[in-house]
Formats: C-alpha cells, sequence, structure tokens
C-alpha cells in the first residue's frame, strides 16, 4: 500500500506556513481549470499522457500538462457531462453521460442517442473497450458497437434490473455487474452468478476491475466483493482507526488497481491489504470518491467537492528533498541559438511549476511549462516565438523556473 499525503486542491489546505506560497499556486492550478467546488465523476489518461476530467455538469476537460481545454454542449457534447469513458485502440474517447454516448476522435465530437443508434436508453452507466476494439455501453441494457453496427446483447432479469458496470478480464472473460448480481460472458456462453451463490448480491454492482492477478473485483451498494477465479468473499466491514471501532463499508463507488496491484476504492481511503486479507482504510486519504487514477507518482482524485491531488509519500515526495538530486536548475543549448533551444531542468520538488522566457527588461514572452510535475530531470523546446506565435527579436532573453517556494533563473542568447 502507497501511503498519500494531501497536497494540494479545492478546500483542502495544509496548516504548514512553510506551504502557503505553494498552496496558493496550487489554488491557483485549480482555479485555472474551473474545477472548484464542481463534482469529479471520470478521470482517465490517454496514450499521450493527458489527463481528461469529466464532470457531472461542467463539460470534459483535458489536461496535457501544461494547459486545459473544456468541451461541452457547445462543442457537440449531448450534455455537458462525462460520467465513464474508454479509449478504445485508435486512441479514440468514448464518454457516457445522462444523455447517452459520445465519441472524440481529436478533432470533432459525435453523439449516439438512443434515437440515432443502437443505445437501449438514454443513460450510459458504464464504458468498456475489448481487444477486438468492440465498445461495450450499459445501460438498461448491455449494447455492443463494432463501429458499424449496433447490438443489444444483453437484457437484465426484473431482479437484476439494470445493466451497472463492465469490465475484461485478462483471459478476455466480460464481467457485467447489474442492480443486484453479476454475469460474465466467455464469448459464447452466458453465466448468472445470482446472489446467493456468488455473495456480490443483494447488491447493486457500481464498478469492477480486473487486478494483475486476474483477481475480479466488484464494488457498489452494500460492500466489496472479491472472486479468485475459483472462490468469493465479501468484505462488508472493516476497522475505523479514527474511530476506533468496527464499521460497515457502506456504498462503494470505484475500483481502481494500483499499479503495484493494490485495489483502492471510493470510500474513504479503503484499499485491499493482501498480506491479512482485510480491508483497511489508510486516513490521509479520508475523502470519499467517484473516479481515482494514479500517474507518475501523482494520485488523482474526483468527488462531489471538485478535484484533489496527491503525492506518493516517498524520498521525492512533497516536503522531502532528494538529496541525490540537485537543489532546483535549469539550463539551456545551444547557447547561442538561432532556430530553437531545448531547455533542460531540474526538480528536487514534488509541486506546481512555471517555466518561463522573459525579456531583459522583465516582460514575459511565453509561458512553457505550467502544472503538477514530481521530481526528476526534464526538458523542453523553445522555438523563439513569442506567446503570439511571433518571432522574437535577437537578444539576450532570462528563463525563470519556479517549483513550490523555489526558483531558478538562467540565460541564453537569441541570435537571427
Amino acid at each position: 500500500m502507497i501511503k498519500c499525503r494531501i497536497i494540494a486542491i479545492c478546500f483542502l489546505f495544509s496548516s504548514l506556513a512553510l506551504w502557503a506560497s505553494a498552496q496558493e499556486k496550487e489554488q491557483a492550478f485549480i482555479d485555472e481549470a474551473g474545477l472548484g467546488n464542481v463534482e469529479i465523476r471520470l478521470l482517465i489518461k490517454e496514450n499521450t499522457g493527458a489527463i481528461w476530467i469529466g464532470t457531472d455538469d461542467d463539460g470534459i476537460i483535458r489536461y496535457d500538462g501544461s494547459s486545459w481545454i473544456r468541451y461541452t454542449e457547445e462543442d457537440g457534447l449531448p450534455r455537458s457531462q462525462a460520467r465513464y469513458g474508454a479509449f478504445d485502440q485508435d486512441n479514440v474517447l468514448w464518454v457516457g453521460s445522462s444523455l447517452g454516448a459520445t465519441s472524440f476522435d481529436g478533432k470533432s465530437w459525435t453523439s449516439y442517442l438512443p434515437e440515432n443508434s443502437g443505445l437501449s436508453g438514454k443513460t450510459v452507466r458504464d464504458v468498456a473497450v475489448d481487444a477486438d476494439n468492440v465498445k461495450w455501453f450499459a445501460t438498461s441494457e448491455l449494447n455492443r458497437f463494432d463501429g458499424v453496427t449496433w447490438e443489444t446483447v444483453y437484457t437484465p432479469s426484473e431482479t437484476q434490473m439494470r445493466v451497472s458496470a463492465i469490465a475484461f478480464d485478462h483471459e478476455g472473460i466480460m464481467w457485467v455487474g447489474t442492480g443486484n448480481g453479476v454475469v460474465s460472458y466467455d464469448g459464447e456462453s452466458w453465466n448468472d452468478y445470482p446472489p446467493e451463490d456468488s455473495e456480490v448480491g443483494p447488491m447493486s454492482v457500481l464498478s469492477i476491475a480486473c487486478d494483475q492477478k486476474n483477481v475480479i473485483w466488484f464494488a457498489g451498494y452494500g460492500g466489496i466483493v472479491r472472486f479468485d477465479g475459483s472462490s468469493w468473499k465479501r468484505y462488508d466491514r472493516f476497522y475505523d482507526p479514527d474511530r476506533d471501532k468496527i464499521v460497515d463499508v457502506g456504498a462503494c463507488y470505484t475500483v481502481f488497481i494500483d499499479d503495484d496491484n493494490t485495489a483502492y476504492f471510493g470510500r474513504g481511503g479503503l484499499y485491499y491489504d493482501e498480506a491479512n486479507d482485510t480491508i483497511e482504510r489508510n486516513t490521509n486519504l479520508s475523502a470519499g470518491s467517484n473516479t481515482l487514477l494514479h500517474d507518475r507518482g501523482i494520485w488523482w482524485l474526483g468527488n462531489r467537492s471538485g478535484l484533489f491531488i496527491f503525492a506518493d509519500e516517498n524520498p521525492t515526495g512533497v516536503g522531502e528533498h532528494d538529496s541525490n538530486i540537485e537543489f532546483l536548475s535549469v539550463q539551456s543549448y545551444p547557447n547561442p541559438f538561432n532556430s530553437q533551444a531545448t531547455i533542460d531542468f531540474t526538480l528536487a520538488w514534488n509541486g506546481f511549476t512555471v517555466l518561463s522566457v522573459y525579456s531583459l527588461g522583465g516582460q514575459k514572452v511565453r509561458e512553457l511549462v505550467s502544472g503538477y510535475m514530481t521530481a526528476g530531470k526534464y526538458s523542453v523546446v523553445w522555438n523563439g516565438l513569442n506567446s503570439l506565435g511571433m518571432p522574437v527579436s535577437s537578444g539576450v532573453y532570462i528563463t525563470r523556473f519556479t517549483n513550490g517556494n523555489h526558483v531558478a533563473t538562467g540565460r541564453m542568447t537569441f541570435i537571427k
């Protein structure tokens, strides 16, 4: 289990005066995206490394590490909402909302509604893509779209009520959560796991995930269920260190498998302790979540209060300095240059980072980096253009680099 420390975002701040300036920058980071006090429903990473942030009624935002782009109904979404999503093998984003599904190919959005597609209902509760690049949608029924033809492949029983979650295991078996129980599909036949046999129910399954050992995890109203391929186990209680007693798990809205194969659940920092076969609580992750994402040492968490960011608590975590990395440095080459220069910079701290180019008179010429970054070494290229895309004049320019409370500067000369 990775311990985490809350470092920024929205309304939750450390009281340490040392980090006051950094906190202001982190707040500016979220304010820039307009994600303060916005319910976050989706966090997903595309293969370019960009993070997509779906909201309940404020559109979907793409963050590439330096800039934010927001898409809403004005851009072609059926509603300014993105609750569920998946990327297909062509890096097309498929999104589900309460008014249907939408796809984004990097240029434009295409809407799929019950009236113009094979969706069985307006409300899409989950989206998944299989190994054949077929798209699957959880609505009142289970819908399949191969890019040309729509098909309804499963209709839940009266007691199951609806399809609510979809996931594929490493053997290609599709697991489908319903309003009361689970079914699976191996490509030829359906297998029903009723509540009395699987320990899933009576439970409305809201999220399914497969870990690296092909263990299937189910979360929803009523607890957490684990299936290892031969046996089922339900976890509906855990020890809460804050209250010093055993309490009910309650509703879990999401399951996320970390890189170290730990299963996390959207319920106040709950995770699976494999060594003890128990559900435990990480008190540093006290906020409940609709969605989780772990990317390059950074936890992204979205809930009804907005977006939160956490850093792994390790030797290069927030407030920790890695003595093996120079405190802060920035340099450029070639210097002088006449077409473009590569600027190398080193972070010894996780934090909000800005790298800008200034004239000798102190005017900002171009902002090259602006966003949250982890400790390490990076490079960025400046092509001698200002923020308007116009070539700058020959002369000396200052590179100013801020990382949290820390500042470094350098000089480079541009010759036409």
